[in-house]
């Protein structure tokens, strides 16, 4: 009887030490090795334009990022930025009816985004609000986004094009 005592012991130690190394080597995936603690975050950028009849674009953009990570994550100012561009207007006659051209952007204007915001929390969504006016005719506008945070860059853009207001 007490051979089987021991023999149990041995067994039961050896699926303990086999229990805990496999619970040691998941951690070390989940948490150090894998992603779980990586920079995930993300970018949406939208954007309004309403255009009123003294050719006043008004630019109404929101900017949206979530953290869907398990880690803080900082914010790096000077990287992260907001890009307006204006559509460069195509002459008719470079159209033909077989042939499709991409339009072309100019940069309009550059400003910076989540200025009061020096980091996101897990899971955290925080959104930055931009109101920019200019006199323009067409009201055709790309609004590209930048995100710097821990040497890790996210992109969004957004096409718009204005509406006339009265």
């Amino acid at each position: 009887m007490a051979n089987w005592e021991s023999v149990a012991n041995i067994v039961q130690s050896a699926i303990t030490s086999a229990a805990l190394l496999s619970g040691g080597v998941w951690a070390y995936f989940k948490f150090i090795s894998g992603r779980v603690n990586k920079p995930r975050l993300e970018l949406n950028v939208e954007c309004d334009i309403l255009l009123n009849s003294e050719n006043i674009a008004r630019i109404h953009i929101k900017i949206f990022l979530k953290n869907v990570g398990f880690s803080k994550v900082t914010i790096d100012k000077d990287g992260s930025s907001l890009v307006i561009q204006k559509i460069v207007k195509v002459e008719s006659s470079s159209f033909s009816s077989d042939i499709a051209l991409e339009s072309e952007w100019r940069d309009f204007g550059a400003f910076s985004v989540f200025e009061k915001h020096d980091w996101i929390e897990p899971l955290e969504t925080i959104c930055d609000e931009k109101m920019i006016e200019c006199k323009s005719t067409d009201a055709v506008f790309k609004i590209e986004s930048f995100i710097m945070a821990e040497t890790l860059q996210w992109y969004s853009s957004c096409i718009s094009e204005g509406k006339v207001s009265d």
